[in-house]
C-alpha cells in the first residue's frame, strides 16, 4: 500500500462536523462516529439508466460519459491508492456495502452562488450498510465527487467517515491560462497539467496560441520586426494558412491537438483556445506584411481590405479543431500613436464585431476577448461576447463591463505570473493574495477585482461573472524559463486558488498541511519528476568494471535501475560516440539532486553527454565548444569546456530553480540565460567584449542590445552599451544607458555590487557635462512611461517647455484623462490656457476636479472650456463655496456619462445653486451612481436616478443651524436602487399621509444609513417617524451628533428602534439580521435596542458596535444613582458577542478610585487587578467578554481622563485588543499611554480616522 502523509492540520480539519478538509473544502455532515474501510469496496457500479449520459452544459463539446468517468476513477484508485475495483453497469439494487454507486440526480438541487443550476454539483452518501453513492447533476458532477473520495481516502488512511456531503461550485469557469505562444510546451506537459488541475476541481485551461515578444517599433527596422520572435502554435497543411506557422517542430498538428483536448476532457478540463489579434499579432504581419500597421507591425491594420478576410480564413481553418463552446479572439492592447483614441476604438470595435458574427455563424461558439475599449472609452463591442478582464486601466469590470450587460471572466492582474522576472508581476502564484486578497484581508473570490476598494468589486451573487482564470505569461521569450518551471510557478499555489475559485473555505493555516498530504499523490501526472528510491542514492554505475550480462551496466544502489548499453567500453569507462547510447530506465529527475560523473573527451567533437525527457547536457554544439544545458529547445551555455584528453570529475547540481556544474575548481558555475524586454534571442555576455576587442562595434552594439532585451535586470547590458557609445564618441547616449543601469541597480538591490560600481565610475566623467537630458531623446514608450507618472498640475508645468514637448503632449490625449486642479492655485489659469487643456484632452477627460472654483476665478466661459475638456467625464467634483455659480450648457453630450458627482456650496443658499444641481442631474440621470452635495440646497424635485447607489447630503455646517430637508417619498421614488445614504444636518420629511409598506419597498436595496446632526430635536418630530425602511437589506447604521443637544434626547425613533414594538412579529422584514455596523455616538439609547441587534448577533454578522451610555435623567435604565451600572446589568444579551471586532463606548460615567501607577504595577512589579467593587471594573469586565475584539474606541466627557487610561491599560493587558482609540488623553498622561502601548505591542491613538464613504461592507455571505 502507498504510505500516507497526514498532517495534524489536515486531521484536525477533517474531524469537523460540518466541513471536510480537502482542496476545495467540502461541506460534510457526519451521520455517526464510524467509518467505512475502503478495502471492502470491490466494485464501481454505474447506473444503467445513466451510463451513456454526458454533461451538455459544460464548456467542452466532447464530454465523457458517466461510464467513461467511472473507468478513469477506477484507474486512479489503483495508481494512487493501490485499490483494485471492477467497473460494472447495473442498478441501484445491485449496489451494496462493498460498492460505489454512480448515478445522476435532479440538477435543480445544485446551485451556484448566483442561484443558477450547475451541472457540476454532486452529493455523497457514505454508509456502513449501503456503501458509497455519488450522485451528480451530470457525469461531470459525479467526476468531481470522485475527486473528493480520492482526497478523503488519502487524508483518512483508506477509510471514509460516515455521512453525507452536498457540494457545488460557486462559478462555472475555474482555471488557468498558459502563454503557449512565447514558450513552447510539449503535448504531454499540457495533458499532465490538466490532470493536476482536475484533482483540485479546476475545469478550464486557456491556451494562448499566438503572440510575439514586445515589438519596439520606435527603434526596430522593418527587417527586425519581420525577424522578431512570434509564433502561431497550430500547424495545418491547409493552403489557406500556408506560411503562417514558421515553427513546425514547435507546433501542434490536428492529431496532437485532438489528443490533448480528449485527454484533458477525460478529466473534466476543457482546453479554451485563444488566437490573438488585432494586437499582439506580429505573427500574422510576418506572414502577410500588407495587413500590418506600418507604424507597428504587431498591430493589424483593420482598415486594410484584406485584414478581416484573412483573419476569418484563419478562424475558418481552425474552428473545426476546437472542441469547446467558447473561443478567444484575443483583442488586447490595441494601441498606436498614429491613430486617435476614438479611431482606435472604432477599428477595434469593427474587428471584434466582425469576428464575433463570423464565428457564431460558422460554429455557434461564443466569443471571448480581453477587456479593452469599454463603452466609456468609445468601444461598442457586441454585448453577447464574454469579456476577460485583466487591467483596471483597460476597463473597470463593474462599471464598464457588468453595468453594460457584458459577462465577465476575472483575470485581474493582481494574480498574474510572468516567467522568470517582471518589473510588475510575480513569478509564482501569490498565496497571500489568494487567502487575503479581498478588502479587509478576506479571501479572494472570482467577484473580487480590487483588494482595497470594495466599490470596485461586484456582489458575490452577480450572475454575469462567469468565473476566474489565472494567467501565466512569458513576456521575455522562450529562453526565459524551462517547461517545468511553468509548472513550478503554479505548483504550490494552484490548489489554494482552486479552492477559492470553487467557493471553498480553506484557511491559510490549514493549507500547508493539506497540500503536503495531497499534492504528491495527484493521479496521472509526475510533474515533480519524482523517482522512487530506497535511499538517498538513486542510481550508481561503475562504467569501468560494472558491465554485466547482455552488455548491461549494474546499478549498485538499492534501486536496481540497471542500464542497457550499445556502446563499447574499456577499463577506463564507457566510450560514447555517434550511433551508440547507454539507456537507463529513468527519463527525468525533478529539482534538487547531484549527478556526479567523470568525463574525458578524446577529441573536440561536439554532442550530447546526458539526454533526458526534459533536458540534456551537451559538450559543445556546432561551432561552440562550451558545456551547455538544453531544455525546451533552448541552450544555456557556460564559459567552460571539458579539457580534451584529461579526466574531469564533475557534478551537475540542481538546487531549487537553479542548476550548476561543479568541476572542483572555484565556485560551481551556474547555467544562466539573458532576458530582454524589447526583442528576442540571447547572447553570452562575453561575446560583446570580444567584438569590442576586434573593433567590430556594430556587432558589439548588437550583442549589447540583446543583453538589454533579454536581461533588463542585469547591469552588464547597460555597461556594455554605454561603453560602445563612448567608443563611438556619443557621450550623451553613453550617459543615458549608464544612468538607466544605475536606476535598475538601485531598484533591483545591486547596491555595493562590482557592476554597479563600474557604472558609477564610467558615468562620473560625463555626468557633469551631459547630465541634463531631454527625455524626448529616449524611445517614445519610455517617454510615455515617464510622463504617465505626473499628475495634472505637473503636466501643466511641463507641457509648454518647448515646441517639441508641446507637440508630444498634444498627441498624448490619455495623459489628460484626469483634470484635477489643486485647491491652492498660485494664480488663476487664463481662459486661453483652459482652452488649450481642452484641446490636449481631445475632449476626452474622464475626471474633472475643481475643489475651489474661487481659485480659478471661475466664469461662464472658463466653465464651458472645462466642460468641453471632459465631455465623457465620469467624475465631477466642484467646490463653489463663495464662488460664482455657473450655468450648465444645454449640449446633451455634456456630463451624460457621469458616474460620480460631488458638489460643495456656501451656507448662503441661492436659486442658481439649485438650478445647477438640477441641470447636472438631468444630464447624468441615466449613468449617475454616486452623488455627494455639501451644504446642499433645498432639493424639492430631483429626476429619476435609476442607477444611483450612494447619496450623501449635508446642510449648513454652523452650530445650531436649522437642518435643510427633502421630501422623503420624492427621494425614494427618484432613487429606487439606492444602497447607501449619508445625511449631515439634512432631513427627509414626510408631511402627508403615505403607505408605509409602499415606501419601504422603494428602497429595497438600502444597505447603509449614516446620520449626523448638529441638533436632535427635529429628528424626533412625531411627523417624521419611520422614514428609513426597516428592511433586511440594512447592513450598516451610524448616528452621531456634531454638537451637544440642549436636552437629552433618546435614540431617534424614526431610524430603527421602534420597529420591534410596532411591526407584526411575523413580519419577515422586522429583523436586521444582516447588520454589520451599528455605530452610535452622542445619542443615548433605549431598551428597544435589543430588538434591533439580536437578529444580527444571532446571524453572526455584527462586526462593529458603538454605544452611547444613557444619561442619568433617562427613565429607561433603572437606578438614577448609578445609571451606567444599571445599563450594563440590563444588557446581558450583548455580553460576549463573538462576531464583534470593533467596539466603541461613549459618554460612560464609571470613575475609578485607583491612581494610574496602582494599575500599572504593584510594588513587587506585578500587574494589579482592579478591585471588584471599583466602578471601572464593570466596564472592563463587559469589554473582556468579547472574544474576538480587535479594536476599542473609548470617549467620554463624563469621566476623568485618568479613569479612561486605567480602563485602557486593564483591557490592553489581556492581550486580545491590539488597537485603541482613546479620546481625552493629553500631556504626560498621553505620553505614558503611548509608551505603555509600545511596551505591550498595541497601538494607542488619540484620534480615530474619518469613516470612509461609501461605507465598506463585507460580502453578505461572509458577514
Amino acid at each position: 500500500m502507498l504510505p500516507f502523509l497526514i498532517s495534524a492540520v489536515a486531521l484536525a480539519s477533517a474531524a469537523s462536523a460540518t466541513t471536510h478538509a480537502g482542496i476545495p473544502t467540502v461541506s460534510f455532515e457526519l451521520s455517526s462516529d464510524g467509518s467505512l474501510d475502503f478495502s471492502t469496496i470491490a466494485t464501481i457500479i454505474v447506473d444503467e439508466k445513466n451510463a451513456d449520459a454526458v454533461d451538455t452544459d459544460g464548456l467542452t463539446l466532447i464530454p465523457p460519459t458517466l461510464l467513461d468517468f467511472a473507468g478513469t476513477f477506477a484507474e486512479d484508485l489503483v495508481s494512487v491508492l493501490d485499490f483494485k475495483v471492477a467497473v460494472k453497469v447495473g442498478s441501484a439494487a445491485s449496489a451494496g456495502a462493498n460498492a460505489i454507486f454512480l448515478t445522476l440526480g435532479d440538477k435543480s438541487d445544485y446551485l451556484d452562488v448566483a442561484g443558477r443550476q450547475t451541472s457540476e454539483g454532486y452529493s455523497l452518501e457514505i454508509a456502513a450498510e449501503e456503501g458509497i453513492t455519488i450522485t451528480g447533476a451530470s457525469p461531470l458532477g459525479v467526476w468531481w465527487g470522485t475527486r473528493t473520495i480520492v482526497q478523503q481516502l488519502l487524508l483518512h488512511k483508506g477509510a471514509l467517515p460516515l455521512g453525507q456531503a452536498h457540494d457545488a461550485p460557486g462559478w462555472h469557469e475555474r482555471g488557468m491560462m498558459l502563454d503557449m505562444a512565447r514558450h513552447w510546451f510539449p503535448a504531454d506537459f499540457l495533458i499532465e497539467m490538466c490532470s493536476y488541475m482536475s484533482f483540485f476541481k479546476q475545469n478550464t485551461l486557456q491556451a494562448h496560441l499566438s503572440d510575439n515578444l514586445y515589438n519596439n517599433a520606435v527603434i526596430y527596422s522593418y527587417e527586425r520586426q519581420m525577424d522578431l520572435y512570434a509564433a502561431f502554435r497550430l500547424f495545418s497543411d491547409d493552403p489557406r494558412v500556408e506560411g503562417l506557422n514558421r515553427r513546425q517542430n514547435e507546433s501542434y498538428t490536428r492529431e496532437v491537438w485532438d489528443d490533448i483536448q480528449t485527454r484533458c476532457a477525460a478529466r473534466g478540463v476543457t482546453i479554451l483556445p485563444e488566437i490573438e489579434a488585432p494586437g499582439h499579432a506580429l505573427v500574422f504581419s510576418q506572414w502577410k506584411p500588407e495587413i500590418g500597421m506600418t507604424s507597428d507591425y504587431s498591430l493589424l491594420n483593420v482598415s486594410h481590405p484584406d485584414t478581416i478576410p484573412v483573419m476569418k480564413e484563419v478562424w475558418e481553418v481552425f474552428l473545426p479543431w476546437f472542441q469547446s463552446k467558447v473561443v478567444h479572439i484575443g483583442a488586447d492592447e490595441y494601441r498606436d500613436n498614429s491613430l486617435t483614441e476614438d479611431e482606435l476604438a472604432d477599428e477595434y470595435t469593427l474587428f471584434c464585431n466582425e469576428l464575433n458574427k463570423f464565428i457564431k455563424e460558422k460554429s455557434g461558439k461564443q466569443v471571448r476577448l480581453w477587456g479593452t475599449f469599454p463603452p466609456s472609452d468609445g468601444g461598442h463591442v457586441d454585448t453577447d461576447v464574454s469579456v476577460q478582464h485583466w487591467a483596471p486601466w483597460e476597463g473597470k469590470p463593474v462599471f464598464d463591463w457588468l453595468a453594460n450587460n457584458y459577462t465577465v471572466v476575472n483575470s485581474a492582474d493582481a494574480i498574474y505570473i510572468v516567467g522568470k522576472w517582471s518589473q510588475w508581476y510575480g513569478q509564482q502564484l501569490n498565496q497571500t493574495y489568494i487567502f487575503r486578497g479581498a478588502p479587509g484581508g478576506k479571501p479572494f473570490r472570482p467577484y473580487i477585482f480590487d483588494s482595497t476598494n470594495a466599490t470596485n468589486n461586484a456582489a458575490q451573487e452577480e450572475a454575469m461573472i462567469e468565473g476566474h482564470i489565472a494567467p501565466q505569461w512569458f513576456d521575455y521569450g522562450p529562453n526565459g524559463t524551462t517547461v517545468l518551471e511553468a509548472y513550478w510557478a503554479w505548483r504550490n499555489g494552484l490548489p489554494a486558488l482552486a479552492d477559492k475559485q470553487w467557493g471553498g473555505e480553506l484557511t491559510e493555516e490549514e493549507y500547508a498541511g493539506l497540500f503536503e498530504a495531497l499534492q504528491p499523490f495527484v493521479p496521472d501526472q509526475n510533474l515533480d519528476r519524482r523517482i522512487p528510491s530506497q535511499g538517498p542514492t538513486i542510481l550508481d554505475y561503475d562504467f569501468a568494471t560494472g558491465r554485466g550480462c547482455q552488455g548491461k551496466f549494474k546499478d549498485v544502489s538499492e534501486n536496481r535501475y540497471h542500464a542497457a548499453s550499445s556502446c563499447g567500453s574499456t577499463d577506463e569507462g564507457v566510450i560514447l560516440q555517434e550511433g551508440c547510447e547507454v539507456t537507463t530506465p529513468l527519463s527525468s529527475k525533478g529539482r534538487n539532486y547531484t549527478m556526479s560523473f567523470s568525463i574525458k573527451p578524446t577529441s573536440d567533437a561536439k554532442g550530447p553527454i546526458f539526454t533526458g525527457g526534459d533536458s540534456a547536457l551537451w559538450h559543445g554544439n556546432g561551432t561552440v565548444d562550451s558545456v551547455m544545458a538544453w531544455s525546451g529547445d533552448n541552450l544555456y551555455a557556460l564559459n567552460y569546456t571539458f579539457p580534451v584528453g584529461e579526466w574531469t570529475n564533475a557534478s551537475l547540481i540542481a538546487k531549487g530553480d537553479r542548476t550548476f556544474l561543479d568541476v572542483g575548481e572555484g565556485e560551481p558555475m551556474e547555467f544562466k540565460t539573458i532576458l530582454g524586454i524589447i526583442g528576442t534571442s540571447f547572447a553570452l555576455d562575453y561575446r560583446a567584449a570580444v567584438f569590442e576587442k576586434m573593433g567590430r562595434l556594430d556587432l558589439a552594439k548588437k550583442d549589447a542590445a540583446w543583453l538589454l532585451e533579454i536581461a533588463p535586470r542585469s547591469l552588464e547590458g547597460y555597461l556594455r552599451m554605454g561603453k560602445v557609445y563612448r567608443l563611438e564618441k556619443e557621450p550623451e547616449l553613453a550617459l543615458a544607458f549608464w544612468n538607466a543601469g544605475i536606476e535598475v541597480g538601485a531598484k533591483e538591490g545591486h547596491g555595493g555590487s562590482a557592476k554597479l560600481k563600474q557604472l558609477f565610475d564610467a558615468r562620473a566623467p560625463l555626468q557633469k557635462r551631459y547630465g541634463r537630458k531631454d527625455p524626448m531623446e529616449l524611445p517614445l514608450e519610455i517617454v510615455d512611461n515617464i510622463f504617465s507618472h505626473l499628475d495634472f498640475r505637473e503636466l501643466c508645468w511641463v507641457h509648454g517647455v518647448c515646441k517639441r514637448w508641446d507637440h508630444f503632449f498634444a498627441s498624448r490625449t490619455r495623459l489628460w484623462r484626469r483634470i484635477s486642479f489643486p485647491s491652492n492655485l498660485p494664480a488663476s489659469p487664463s481662459l486661453e490656457f483652459l482652452r488649450k487643456i481642452s484641446k490636449r484632452s481631445a475632449s476626452g477627460a474622464r475626471a474633472l476636479i475643481i475643489p475651489r472654483a474661487r481659485a480659478l476665478q471661475l466664469t461662464q466661459a472658463k466653465w464651458h472650456a472645462l466642460l468641453q475638456s471632459a465631455l465623457p467625464a465620469e467624475h465631477l467634483e466642484l467646490g463653489l463655496v463663495h464662488s460664482f455659480i455657473p450655468e450648465l450648457p444645454s449640449d446633451h453630450r455634456i456630463l451624460n456619462r457621469l458616474v460620480s458627482l460631488r458638489l460643495s456650496f456656501s451656507a448662503l443658499e441661492n436659486r442658481r445653486e439649485l438650478n445647477l444641481v438640477v441641470a447636472i442631474l438631468e444630464h447624468a440621470k441615466d449613468t449617475l451612481e454616486s452623488l455627494w452635495i455639501d451644504q446642499a440646497p433645498y432639493l424639492r424635485i430631483i429626476p429619476l436616478l435609476s442607477r444611483l447607489k450612494y447619496l450623501r447630503l449635508s446642510g449648513e455646517h454652523e452650530k445650531h443651524s436649522i437642518p435643510r430637508e427633502m421630501h422623503a417619498i420624492g427621494v425614494a421614488k427618484s432613487t429606487p436602487n439606492l444602497q447607501q445614504l449619508h445625511l449631515t444636518n439634512y432631513l427627509l420629511r414626510n408631511n402627508q399621509e403615505f403607505d408605509e409598506g409602499e415606501f419601504w419597498s422603494m428602497w429595497s436595496k438600502l444597505e447603509a444609513v449614516v446620520v449626523e446632526h448638529q441638533i436632535l430635536g427635529p429628528i424626533t418630530d412625531p411627523t417624521n417617524r419611520r422614514i428609513f425602511p426597516p428592511l433586511r437589506s440594512l447592513r450598516a447604521f451610524e448616528s452621531r451628533t456634531l454638537a451637544p443637544a440642549m436636552q437629552p434626547v433618546p435614540f431617534p425613533h424614526n431610524l430603527l428602534i421602534d420597529y420591534g414594538n410596532n411591526l407584526p412579529s411575523d413580519d419577515p422584514d422586522a429583523g436586521h439580521d444582516h447588520l454589520q455596523r451599528f455605530w452610535v455616538e452622542g445619542v443615548s439609547i433605549t431598551p428597544a435596542l435589543q430588538a434591533i441587534l439580536e437578529p444580527a448577533i444571532k446571524s453572526g454578522s455584527l462586526r462593529e458596535l458603538a454605544l452611547c451610555f444613557p444619561d442619568h435623567r433617562s427613565p429607561d435604565w433603572g437606578s438614577v444613582d448609578q445609571p451606567a451600572q444599571a445599563f450594563l446589568e440590563q444588557i446581558p444579551w450583548l455580553y460576549g458577542v463573538e462576531s464583534v471586532r470593533t467596539l466603541g463606548l461613549f459618554d460612560f460615567n464609571l470613575d475609578t478610585n485607583l491612581s494610574l501607577p496602582d494599575v500599572v504595577q504593584s510594588p513587587a512589579g506585578a500587574p494589579r487587578r482592579l478591585p471588584e467593587r471599583d466602578q471601572a471594573k464593570l466596564l472592563v469586565k463587559f469589554i473582556e467578554t468579547f472574544p474576538n475584539l480587535e479594536t476599542l474606541v473609548l470617549a467620554s466627557s463624563l469621566c476623568e481622563s485618568r479613569s479612561i487610561a486605567v480602563i485602557t491599560e486593564a483591557v490592553a493587558r489581556q492581550g486580545k485588543v491590539k488597537k485603541f482609540y482613546v479620546q481625552g488623553l493629553t500631556g504626560a498622561l498621553l505620553d505614558h499611554m503611548r509608551a505603555f502601548g509600545e511596551e505591550k505591542g498595541v497601538e494607542i491613538l488619540h484620534h480615530r480616522e474619518v469613516s470612509p464613504w461609501p461605507v465598506p461592507l463585507e460580502d453578505r455571505n461572509k458577514a
